[in-house]
């Protein structure tokens, strides 16, 4: 059932996405590798992907990428993003909906065909919005992760290469409005890419799992931040900030033996694996 169906308080913002334009951008990818062993310092804990999205022109994503390169004192940044995180009110649904309609631009994240956050923008006094996703350490799908921009007030070009007529359609096309130029500001991201410690058995399992199928090796954005789908970090932080501030043992997952990997066949045991991730990820809301 879609999430505007089980809380209509949301149906204004499914109407909001259809009635714009779409952007489409690829995220980059940075294999995180952490310079310390402390997760409490770290700007990704293990077995996630987090996407860092501002306003592009934003400093922070250069930040980011200037502490995971060792260009800046990476647990002094994080330490910076908890304590501003740390200091966010948390609003109502009925708040973050009228704040989303406001923005000119808002986004989704999208891996392959499923998206896995919705509904993300950067409001004004906020450093960025920052999107924890459970990840198994497995392979993504090829083009990786995807940004979506929903643009308020602007006409794409027609002649986007992209489209094209339905087959068979007989119909004259219909006259367009003339396209102008895009005037609304732009979202950016980067994605930091941490896996999980995985076994010999767990790896040889992750490797069988068929192509069509590596969807499954990345989980959705955590229903604890927003069962609301709104604006999962922008919005409500409660849980970017538990993950930050965790201790190492809030992460240690037991592995999985090799007669459950054998039991369990390679599709299962991804999905196990990404079930254990996003378990932990998820019990530091509730700590």
């Amino acid at each position: 059932m879609p999430v505007h169906m089980q809380y209509p308080e949301l149906r204004p913002v499914a109407l909001e996405a259809e009635a714009r334009a779409l952007r489409k951008k690829a995220i980059p990818l940075i294999r995180y590798k952490p310079k310390s062993k402390d997760v409490s310092t770290m700007l990704a804990v293990p077995g996630s992907i987090t996407v860092f999205m501002a306003r592009k022109g934003s400093k922070i994503l250069d930040e980011v990428r200037a502490a995971v390169e060792g260009q800046a004192d990476e647990a002094k940044l994080t330490k910076r993003l908890v304590e501003h995180f740390n200091s966010r009110r948390r609003v109502s649904v009925e708040q973050a909906v009228k704040m989303l309609q406001k923005e000119d631009v808002f986004a989704d994240i999208r891996h392959g065909g499923t998206t896995v956050a919705a509904s993300l923008f950067h409001p004004d006094g906020l450093e960025c919005c920052v999107v924890v996703l459970p990840y198994n350490g497995g392979r993504l799908v090829r083009g990786g992760l995807t940004l979506i921009e929903r643009v308020k007030g602007w006409i794409p070009n027609p002649d986007d290469p992209d489209g094209g007529p339905l087959p068979g359609d007989p119909l004259p096309p219909i006259p367009e409005p003339e396209p102008g130029p895009d005037p609304s500001p732009e979202l950016e991201a980067i994605a930091l890419v941490h896996p999980p410690r995985l076994t010999r058995v767990e790896k040889e399992a992750l490797a069988r799992v068929p192509a069509s199928q590596l969807e499954l090796n990345l989980g959705k954005a955590s229903d604890c931040t927003a069962v609301t789908g709104i604006a999962v970090a922008a919005v409500v932080v409660l849980l970017v900030v538990a993950i930050m501030t965790a201790g190492c043992a809030a992460f240690e997952i037991p592995a999985l033996s090799e007669a459950r990997v054998r039991q369990l066949g390679s599709l299962a045991t991804a999905r196990e694996l990404l079930a254990a991730r996003r378990n932990a990820i998820e019990a530091m809301a509730v700590r």
